[in-house]
């Protein structure tokens, strides 16, 4: 029976662990200890910290494992590439892991492959950041460079915003720098895909269902439909991802890009050596007709995978969430819904958070649709949810 070593057992890597489990596969789970939801489905569980390159390493010469992977998370990504190196796996390099998990070296290298990009710079103090946000004309985002998601990404404006800014990342960051770059406006997509023996297998584009909370957006869902945007945005979409997949050598993984369409043209922001969250694999799964959690896995096990995009298929991923922490009381959805692909994190009488990242969410609905009118008239039904919150006085 072939081992599969899996990195993380929160509710973005359920699905994987289950799939692993549901194709026959001997199905090992690394995480650091906690109520992760993962353990329960594993057949053998390591409490290991999945940034512990060496011990991870060990763990997979011992078990003599098949494949590593993991999808929804970031930060394990240089231990997969580094077990892959080590084992001679397939997988994403650890140089490539590297540079796709730290902001600046993909900044680095996506400038010196003349990829369409914001510029930015590498900065190790507040002078140096003064200094380049008067190059950038005071206008641009402060980045932590080795944090996921919407953490430490700051737009300022103004010289004591960059102050402040400054003073927040480096309390976030486990570095000693920072990047800032460019700011550039304009819609904000994800494109999301898999890559094989060099070849990208899939590249779909999805937009945005956005939450916004004291300032900062963070994504709720995707929509997905193709062609989503016109064949011009389309081509240089195909084009630019393409060729910033070449320049990170990013290879034998799922991918996940941000991407920034400014009138009719497109820039690359950020990419991920890993599927994306959010319901993005579920989403993928039925624009391709094909389980895309068994694609990763293939993936990883060296099998060969084809895809193909359903013309006729349109998804939608929704966080169920709360905008206030409390006793859950309800969770009241249309029943519209009653028939989707929907999945509970608690239950009536737990203890939820606040919605501040994808990872407070307290369940996720699934929805496909074989046409634009049953997708829009579907993203309504889903703007209708309501979450009964009881709150809890200390």
């Amino acid at each position: 029976m072939k081992k599969i070593l899996i990195l993380g057992a929160g509710v973005y890597q359920v699905p994987l662990i289950r799939k692993a489990k549901e194709l026959r596969y001997y199905t090992i789970v690394v995480s650091i200890q906690g109520p992760y939801p993962g353990f329960a489905y594993a057949d053998k569980v390591y409490y290991v910290d999945t940034t512990d390159k060496d011990k991870v390493l060990q763990i997979a010469k011992d078990e003599k494992i098949s494949a590593i992977c993991t999808t929804g998370t970031d930060v394990c990504v240089p231990t997969i590439g580094w077990v892959c190196d080590n084992l001679n796996l397939k997988g994403i390099t650890y140089d490539s892991a590297m540079k796709v998990s730290n902001k600046w070296l993909m900044k680095k290298a996506l400038l010196e492959a003349n990829i369409k990009t914001p510029y930015g710079y590498k900065v190790d103090c507040i002078d140096e950041a003064l200094h380049y946000f008067a190059l950038l004309k005071n206008n641009a985002v402060l980045k932590v460079v080795d944090k996921s998601g919407s953490r430490g990404i700051l737009h300022v404006k103004n010289e004591d915003e960059l102050k402040a800014a400054y003073r927040e990342c480096m309390r976030i960051t486990d570095q000693n720098y920072l990047l800032i770059e460019q700011y550039i406006s304009g819609m904000e997509i994800g494109v999301s895909g898999i890559v094989q023996n060099g070849e990208v297998k899939s590249i779909i584009p999805h937009s945005r269902i956005m939450f916004y909370s004291e300032g900062v957006a963070i994504s709720l869902g995707h929509i997905f439909s193709y062609p989503l945007f016109s064949q011009k945005i389309m081509k240089k979409v195909n084009l630019e991802v393409n060729n910033a997949i070449a320049s990170l050598s990013i290879n034998n993984t799922a991918y996940d890009v941000d991407v920034i369409i400014c009138d009719d043209d497109i820039c690359i922001i950020e990419i991920a050596g890993r599927c994306g969250a959010s319901g993005i694999p579920e989403c993928m799964s039925i624009m391709h007709d094909k389980d895309f959690f068994e694609c990763i896995l293939n993936n990883a096990l060296g099998k060969d995978i084809s895809l193909h995009v359903d013309m006729r298929k349109h998804a939608i991923s929704y966080l169920l969430h709360s905008e206030n922490e409390g006793m859950l009381k309800n969770i009241i959805i249309p029943s519209t819904l009653s028939n989707q692909n929907i999945s509970f994190d608690y239950k009536n009488g737990d203890r939820i958070p606040k919605f501040i990242n994808g990872t407070h969410r307290i369940g996720q609905i699934i929805i496909g649709a074989n046409s634009e009118s049953k997708r829009d008239f579907m993203l309504e039904e889903v703007k209708k949810i309501s979450v009964e919150v009881q709150p809890i006085h200390n």
